[in-house]
């Protein structure tokens, strides 16, 4: 009589965390009864704390200028000039990324 045999364990999938909705996952972790606190106290963290962790995740300072030029798309929609806005958007989104949109 031979022995009985298993089936090899599938390998384990990666799993992307950047592609997975927080609030699911916040939600079936506390389904599955762990205490999840998504609300960091940002008043616990120093400035220069909060601004190195903003450049080490390459989301630093923004370009100057980048807040005057969100007040301006702000009133050009708001006047109902969408296309000025959109192009501003757009030399914001330009700026803030180093890329150049088609």
């Amino acid at each position: 009589m031979s022995a009985p045999t298993t089936a090899p364990a599938a390998p384990k999938a990666e799993i992307d965390f950047e592609k997975i909705d927080t609030q699911v996952l916040i939600d079936e972790l506390e389904a599955r009864g762990h205490d999840v606190d998504n609300e960091p106290d940002l008043e616990s963290y120093s400035d220069d704390d909060l601004i190195t962790e903003l450049q080490e995740r390459g989301m630093g300072d923004a370009p100057h200028g980048t807040r005057q030029s969100i007040v301006e798309m702000y009133e050009a929609f708001y006047l109902g000039k969408n296309e000025a806005a959109i192009s501003i958007a757009r030399r914001i989104a330009q700026d803030t990324t180093g890329r150049t949109l088609p």
